[in-house]
């Protein structure tokens, strides 16, 4: 069922506008990209958000692309040629993580930050890197880690 689906995304929603926005937040929401992203914004802003972010997205990181080795699910046959293994999504993973931190911080764009971290779900399955099972498991991953590390460092925020 979950490969069934995911292929009908995949071959059902083409689009030239798609493709490009897709594309798009492949890049924006890999880990390289953001990674390299908080340590040059940490390195010009000490600030502790930042940090804790960077934290986060570090064991985040370690954490999906652990399991991707540990349950080594092969990628869609019809998409990506990508070398690491499919599940979780390492895309959504950070994109969720991401949208619970600025929910936290800026609780009224909370409903377009979880907009924007499923449209980056959807486009994993929509490039064919992920079946359905992968980004729902990358969301609740980031989501996770992301409400672990606001929980523990509250105290940390508003010092």
């Amino acid at each position: 069922m979950d490969e069934y689906l995911s292929f009908l995304i995949y071959s059902l929603f083409r689009n030239p506008l798609l493709d490009v926005l897709s594309g798009i937040l492949d890049v924006l929401f890999s880990f390289e990209f953001l990674s390299s992203f908080f340590l040059v914004t940490l390195a010009i802003n000490k600030d502790k958000r930042t940090y804790s972010i960077f934290l986060a997205l570090l064991v985040n990181g370690f954490l999906v692309t652990s399991l991707k080795f540990l349950i080594a699910r092969p990628r869609p046959f019809y998409g990506s040629e990508e070398f690491l293994h499919s599940f979780p999504s390492g895309h959504t993973s950070n994109a969720f993580l991401l949208a619970t931190f600025y929910s936290h911080f800026f609780p009224e764009r909370k409903k377009l930050s979880y907009l924007m971290a499923s449209l980056v779900a959807f486009s994993r399955v929509y490039l064919g890197s992920h079946y359905l099972s992968d980004v729902f498991a990358g969301a609740l991953i980031g989501y996770v880690i992301a409400i672990i590390f606001i929980m523990k460092k509250c105290h940390f925020f508003k010092s």
